[in-house]
C-alpha cells in the first residue's frame, strides 16, 4: 500500500538509546548511532520511505562507505527526534 504525504523530515536529535552507543564501537547499536548522527550533522531534509504498522517513520539512506562500497540502509526515525517540513506531496509505502 502507499499513501501521499506532504512533508520532509529534519532530523535534529539523537535518540537516548543511540546516545549511549555513539562512542562505544562494541555496542551493537554503534553503526546505527553513527549513521543517525551523520543525518543530524548534514542538516539535510529527508523523504519518508515507509510508515510502518505502528505509525513509525522510516527513511532510506544510500551512501558510499569508507571502503568505497555502496551501502543501502533503512532507518527508523524516533519520535521527538525530527521536525516535519512542508513539501510537495509524494508517495510513501505504508504497512497495513
Amino acid at each position: 500500500m502507499s499513501k501521499t504525504i506532504d512533508y520532509l523530515l529534519h532530523i535534529h536529535t539523537l535518540p537516548d538509546d543511540l546516545k549511549n552507543a555513539l562512542n562505544n564501537p562494541e555496542d551493537f547499536l554503534w553503526g546505527t548511532a553513527q549513521l543517525y548522527s551523520k543525518l543530524i550533522e548534514t542538516r539535510y531534509l529527508w523523504k519518508v520511505w515507509q510508515i510502518d504498522e505502528f505509525g513509525e517513520l522510516w527513511i532510506e539512506v544510500n551512501f558510499i562507505d569508507s571502503d568505497s562500497s555502496p551501502k543501502f540502509e533503512t532507518l527508523k526515525i524516533g519520535p521527538g527526534t525530527y521536525s516535519k517540513v512542508e513539501s510537495e506531496p509524494y508517495l510513501v509505502l505504508v504497512e497495513p
